[in-house]
This record gives C-alpha cells, sequence and structure tokens, in this order.
C-alpha cells in the first residue's frame, strides 16, 4: 500500500507518493516488493493518484491513460468500472481491501463563475466510492502500520506545512515565491517518507511529487528522500493540456535540475 500525501495551500496543491508496489506472494509465503513504480498522473483535469489494492490501482491507470480526462466525474466512473470488481474479489478474503484503496486527486471547480483549486479523495462507500474535499492536508498511511502512526503523522503534516505568505507580489516575484514554498513543502515530505519507510517494508526510500498551480501549470519532481531532505531537489514544470501520462523521472532534463 502506498505512503501518499496531499495538501490544499490555496495557491496550489501538491500530491507526493512514494514508488514501492508490493504484492502478496502465495508460493514464497511473503510480500514482494518492487520500487520505482511512479504513480501521478497528469491530464487536462489535473493531477491523480492512489494507494491500496495494487492491481486495482494499475486498472484504473491503465484506463486513464486510454483517453483524455476533463473531469472528475470521468474519474469517478473509471474507477468504479474498474477498481472497484477488483476489489470486491479480494473482499471475502480480505475485507480491509476496500479500506485500503483510495484516489487523490487535484483539479479546477467553479462554483457561482469562481475558478478554485480543488483537492479532494475518492474514499469507498458501499462499494461506490465518493468525492470529499480536503481542506487542508491527508495523508494515506501504509497499511502495516497502525492508527498511532497515523495520528501522529497526520500531526506532524499539519503542524510541519509551510504556509504562503501574503502580501503583494509582482508576477516574477508570486511565481518565485510559490516555487520556493513547494520547495520547503516537499523536503518536509521527503523527512516524513523518509521516517515512514524505516517503519514500514511497503515503502520506498524514493518518491514522486507534483504541485498544481493557479495558473494551470503542473511542477513534477522526484528524487531519493535521503537527498531530498538534504535540499537535493529534482524539478521541471509542464502544462496539464499534455497528453495524460504517468509523471516519471525521464521527463527530467539537466536544465531542471535545482
Amino acid at each position: 500500500m502506498t505512503l501518499i500525501i496531499g495538501a490544499n495551500l490555496n495557491h496550489y496543491t501538491i500530491l507526493a507518493a512514494d514508488t514501492r508496489t508490493s504484492w502478496w506472494h502465495p508460493l514464497l509465503g511473503k510480500w514482494q516488493h518492487r520500487d520505482h513504480d511512479h504513480k501521478i498522473a497528469i491530464c487536462k483535469m489535473g493531477l491523480v493518484t492512489g494507494s491500496g489494492y495494487t492491481k486495482a490501482l494499475d486498472s484504473v491507470k491503465e484506463k486513464l491513460l486510454k483517453k483524455e480526462i476533463y473531469h472528475t466525474d470521468e474519474v469517478l466512473k473509471i474507477i468504479n468500472e474498474s477498481a472497484i470488481p477488483e476489489i470486491e474479489l479480494l473482499n471475502k478474503y480480505d475485507p480491509n481491501i476496500k479500506d485500503n484503496t483510495c484516489f487523490l486527486i487535484s483539479y479546477f471547480t467553479s462554483p457561482d463563475n469562481e475558478k478554485i483549486l480543488r483537492l479532494s479523495i475518492f474514499l469507498h462507500s458501499k462499494w461506490k466510492y465518493q468525492l470529499y474535499i480536503i481542506k487542508e492536508s491527508y495523508i494515506v498511511m501504509p497499511s502495516d502500520t497502525n492508527k498511532k502512526y497515523y495520528e501522529k503523522y497526520n500531526k506532524i503534516l499539519n503542524e510541519g506545512l509551510h504556509r504562503f505568505k501574503e502580501r503583494n507580489y509582482s508576477e516574477k516575484e508570486y511565481i518565485a515565491s510559490v516555487v520556493t514554498n513547494i520547495r520547503k513543502n516537499t523536503i518536509f515530505f521527503a523527512e516524513c517518507f523518509y521516517e515512514i519507510s524505516k517503519i514500514s517494508n511497503f515503502v520506498s526510500g524514493d518518491f514522486d511529487f507534483a504541485a498544481f498551480l493557479l495558473n494551470g501549470m503542473v511542477l513534477y519532481g522526484y528524487g531519493d528522500t535521503k537527498e531530498v531532505k538534504s535540499g537535493k531537489l529534482h524539478f521541471s514544470f509542464f502544462h496539464r493540456s499534455s497528453q495524460t501520462r504517468i509523471l516519471t523521472p525521464d521527463i527530467l532534463k539537466e536544465g531542471n535540475i535545482k
């Protein structure tokens, strides 16, 4: 089960996910792991990532990549048609499967013609996933940790986020300040990922992150948590008008290394 973190900082949203995929090997009688599986997708609607049962997550990922996504309703439809049947198959053997599978989504909405950047989570509700708005931050802990770790790191997340300082910026100053704020929060996320990877076999030592800005741009980055928390960070800008794709390190160029 993937460790994922999401936060809405008003001027941008940010998602982060570790890269480990885990599965139970019935013949060996133990968990198997593979790292460097990238889990954040960018589409015309915004950003999508997930945590939980691997086959259910992969089925959603495959469907996402086959079409352009413009609305959260399309993601919800894919989840209900692809992920739910996979989860139902295993539910009788592991009733916790549905509780441990969720999706974080960042997108724009326009109530009363006002453009608002949202971060939401799709959680199960009698097999149908429902959309819940995240007002500030959310952490999904791996399934081999217990409630006390969730409470501990949820508190660390809420208290450790770097809030954007409001003042009169020029456009150039504004973008520079947003990027600086994203960088601080990414380093903070790396510290959390690094500490949790030491207590969970389901969390890798590297992670991806993507920030969705009010101007529609996406800042994507990837790194080893040890290196990122010490300040070494790789990132690049993209626009969500690009074709739906999984964000992977190969799209980073030497000129974008910070």
